[in-house]
């Protein structure tokens, strides 16, 4: 079947472009939250969830033995879009959904300074503190990609395309 990944900073409008793809084409939008419900809650404590939330180390502990949560994901994941069609938005999909041949991988940017205008009007707040929260989760991305994946977030080769908004 066939996948669209989609990789966002906050402001990018990533989210709505999303919603707009899946409902056009009928399928359904996946997140890091349903990925999680589907796969991981089932099978690990409240505590171990929130060890997962709290830092990308965790997916690295083992799932079963000698299969870090990480790759679990990924078998799991991959198992599931062989039979689906859909959207996903963030988690890192395009390194965990890297190895399906139907997938498109895009990475939606856009200038920081208008990430954080967006941020700014939509959560109203001051300019100076959407800022920071995009220069955070861009922070908090990277660090996810480097420890979990080893890969590099600037690495223009994981995505097919890069449009900016």
């Amino acid at each position: 079947m066939s996948l669209i990944t989609l990789t966002d900073l906050p402001g990018t409008n990533a989210l709505a472009i999303a919603r707009r793809v899946a409902t056009r084409l009928g399928i359904p939008l996946i997140d890091k939250d349903w990925v999680y419900d589907r796969f991981l809650v089932p099978y690990l404590s409240d505590h171990e969830m929130h060890l997962i939330n709290e830092s990308p180390r965790a997916l690295l502990e083992d799932f079963e033995p000698g299969l870090p949560r990480v790759d679990y994901l990924r078998r799991e994941l991959l198992a599931w879009a062989a039979f689906h069609n859909a959207v996903c938005l963030g988690f890192a999909s395009a390194l965990l959904l890297g190895e399906h041949p139907f997938a498109l991988h895009v990475n939606v940017r856009a200038p920081l300074d208008l990430c954080a205008e967006r941020v700014a009007r939509e959560q109203a707040i001051s300019l100076k503190e959407a800022t920071r929260i995009v220069d955070l989760v861009n922070r908090q991305q990277k660090r996810y990609l480097r420890i979990v994946h080893e890969a590099d977030a600037t690495n223009q080769m994981l995505y097919h395309l890069r449009p900016a908004i």
